[in-house]
């Protein structure tokens, strides 16, 4: 069976694990609190992402995106590691738009709103734009891939053709990974005009 047979086989996986990320970063996004030993962190790391929003050429912005987005990537694709990175990722992104939603609402203050219409609002905002699913496809390949190397580890059943499709994999999920970071960089340019 050949790599894009292999990649077929996988597609149903990947897309449950596309579906159970939206799901769970949907859940944490307007349910889960911000444990309060992490808001000082969490609201550092806003301040340093508003400075990539700041940049204003297009491919600086989305190199910018990507390397961020990267370095998240290529962390999933360590196995073992990937089911410890993963969840904590989309918490620690979860947790960021709350604080830079409560953020919004301490500073503009919009009179009437309260926090879970804001959250609910960013959230919907943030799932409609196309970048969104991309870069969570990508993850979700990265994960998966690096779920079944764990596997194949741990059964001691590790191949050449197996090692082949799991770097087909991550080489994919990384291609897929900077078409994501170039379409944030459009929207940005587009609607918030970077």
């Amino acid at each position: 069976m050949g790599i894009l047979s292999y990649f077929a086989n996988d597609l149903p996986i990947i897309g449950a694990v596309l579906v159970a990320t939206i799901i769970f970063f949907s859940i944490a996004v307007l349910f889960i609190d911000v444990p309060p030993q992490l808001v000082d962190a969490l609201r550092d790391e806003i301040k340093r992402m508003e400075g990539i929003a700041n940049i204003s050429s297009l491919g600086e912005i989305t190199l910018a995106i990507f390397s961020n987005n990267a370095q998240v990537n290529v962390m999933l694709a360590i196995p073992v590691l990937n089911i410890i990175v993963y969840p904590m990722m989309l918490l620690s992104t979860a947790w960021a738009l709350r604080i830079a939603v409560e953020m919004q609402l301490t500073t503009v203050g919009i009179g009437g709103v309260d926090l879970f219409t804001a959250l609910a609002t960013a959230l919907a905002i943030l799932l409609i734009s196309p970048h969104t699913y991309i870069e969570f496809l990508s993850y979700s390949i990265t994960f998966v891939a690096s779920s079944k190397l764990m596997i194949y580890m741990f059964k001691r059943n590790i191949d050449k053709e197996r090692v082949k499709y799991y770097l087909f994999l991550v080489a994919v999920s990384m291609a897929i990974l900077f078409i994501a970071a170039l379409i944030e960089g459009l929207e940005r340019e587009l609607f918030v005009g970077a």
